[in-house]
């Protein structure tokens, strides 16, 4: 497909990166942020707006599809607790693979109603 018009493509490397318009923090190794695909390698990753947390090894966004693969995500605005080793997320349904994931309903369970 054709990337564009969203934005030129963001390339990040270093220990910091501080965003303020829905407030992105970002200390880890590799962002890469494509129009509507965003790539994050590194140890921490912290958005509040809809208040993200990320710590893990790698998470990968593309559009309406979340993938995340780490040992740690916290995500409140519908509030999503995951840890694991797997998280597949492509619009409404979510893939929970490996680790213990109990997400208000029971193991294995995330949010399926909201």
């Amino acid at each position: 497909g054709e990337m564009g018009g969203g934005g030129p493509t963001r390339v990040h490397t270093g220990s910091a990166l501080v965003h303020t318009g829905k407030v992105l923090v970002h200390t880890g190794k590799v962002l890469v942020h494509t129009g509507k695909v965003l790539v994050h390698t590194g140890s921490a990753l912290v958005h509040t707006g809809k208040v993200l947390v990320h710590t893990g090894s790698a998470l990968v966004h593309t559009g309406k599809v979340l993938v995340h693969t780490g040992s740690a995500l916290v995500h409140t605005g519908k509030v999503l607790v995951h840890t694991g080793s797997a998280l597949v997320h492509t619009g409404r349904h979510w893939a929970a693979l490996g680790g213990p994931t109990s997400i208000l309903g029971g193991p294995k369970s995330i949010l399926g109603g909201l």
